[in-house]
C-alpha cells in the first residue's frame, strides 16, 4: 500500500454529501458489493463540485477519494476520459482483481455526467 494511497483511505476528500449537488447517481458492483454515490454540481461543461459516499472497500473509499479531487474544477470531457488504469496509477497500482472497485466509482461519475449532458439537451428544447 503506497502513501497515496493510504492518505486517500485514511483521510478521504469530499466525503460528503454536498449542501447543493445538481445530480445524484448510485451504483454497485455485483462482483464485490461496494455501493458508491456520487453528488456532483456543474458550472456549464465543468465540474464545479463532487462529494460521495461508499459502503465499500479501502480501494473503493480511496479510489473515490482520488476521482473527487482529480474532478473538481474540470471539464467533464476530462472526467469521462479517467480510466480505471488511471486511477490504480495514481494511487501507485491497484492488483487487476480489486479494479472492479474502480470501476464502479467510474460509473457512478460518469452516470451524474450523462444527467447533466441530457438535462443540458431537454433545456435546449
Amino acid at each position: 500500500m503506497t502513501d497515496i494511497f493510504k492518505s486517500h483511505f485514511i483521510r478521504p476528500r469530499n466525503a460528503a454529501v454536498p449542501e447543493k449537488f445538481d445530480f445524484v447517481s448510485e451504483k454497485s458492483s455485483a462482483v464485490c458489493g461496494d455501493t458508491v454515490t456520487f453528488y456532483m454540481s456543474f458550472d456549464g461543461d465543468t465540474v464545479s463540485d463532487a462529494g460521495y459516499e461508499v459502503l465499500g472497500c479501502s480501494v473503493a473509499i480511496a479510489s473515490a477519494s482520488a476521482v473527487s479531487e482529480m474532478i473538481i474544477g474540470r471539464e467533464t470531457g476530462f472526467a469521462e476520459r479517467i480510466s480505471a488504469d488511471d486511477i490504480s496509477a495514481y494511487l501507485g497500482g491497484i492488483p487487476d482483481n480489486r479494479k472492479e472497485c474502480i470501476i464502479t466509482v467510474l460509473d457512478s461519475v460518469r452516470s451524474c455526467i450523462y444527467q447533466q449532458k441530457h438535462s443540458q439537451s431537454e433545456d435546449q428544447l
